[in-house]
């Protein structure tokens, strides 16, 4: 329990932690309202089945602003996650790094690795990126990291939700302030050192473009559906 409501820590690719879960009855006994994850296929194998529906979304952010944020936060010794091999390792470096890391077209191969386990990047195909489309257009209502308050207004009119003068100033703060995992340096798109890092995550960077115009598509089929719904009444 936290003065922000109550949450439930869960590592979806342990076994034993969701064999307990399960044992517990916790998603029903807590009456869970959230559930986040990087693991969608983690998840959907090892969540257990419930007659009560959910909505799948998934905040993106871009794959080469999300790869720098990766950078500098495993340079950290004080994060939970730190690499040792980053702490001396310039961007020029990584960006040029011989072998593949789980980073490299993370949002590409958590879609479509069928068996829990993240293909290499250069295992990756046209026909996994296809995939990927595939989920996120009919499952996934997409937030961007770059329209957060956009994206909270959509995912209001998506799960009904409503707001008082209150929370809506509290949101807006929240939202608009900068998030530790921003604050970090950016590069110019033009650089020659940001393409050698879009190369790096080619494939999530195709998926990131298409999921640009999906994320207007699914604001203007909301908006078109409020508009008939409120001509109607």
């Amino acid at each position: 329990d936290t003065e922000s409501g109550r949450f439930v820590k869960l590592d979806l690719r342990n076994a034993d932690a969701v064999d307990a879960m399960q044992s517990a009855d916790v998603l029903h006994r807590e009456n869970l309202a959230l559930l986040s994850t990087e693991w969608l296929h983690d998840a959907l194998v090892n969540l257990p089945r419930s007659q009560t529906k959910g909505q799948l979304f998934a905040m993106l952010r871009h794959p080469v602003e999300r790869l720098l944020a990766v950078y500098y936060t495993l340079q950290d010794p004080s994060h939970p996650n730190f690499d040792p091999r980053l702490s001396s390792m310039s961007l020029h470096e990584y960006a040029d790094f011989v072998d593949d890391r789980l980073e490299f077209n993370f949002m590409v191969k958590s879609l479509v690795s069928a068996d829990g386990g993240l293909s290499d990047s250069k295992e990756l195909t046209m026909f996994d990126l296809s995939i990927a489309k595939t989920i996120l257009k009919e499952h996934v209502v997409v937030l961007l990291l770059d329209d957060k308050l956009g994206s909270w207004a959509k995912l209001l009119t998506v799960m009904g939700w409503h707001e008082s003068e209150a929370q809506k100033h509290c949101v807006n703060e929240v939202l608009m302030q900068v998030w530790p995992k921003m604050d970090h340096p950016g590069l110019e798109p033009d650089s020659t050192l940001y393409q050698r890092l879009l190369k790096r995550v080619k494939w999530d960077a195709e998926l990131y473009e298409y999921a640009l115009g999906l994320f207007q598509e699914q604001a203007d089929e909301l908006m078109h559906g409020e508009a008939a719904e409120s001509s109607s009444s």
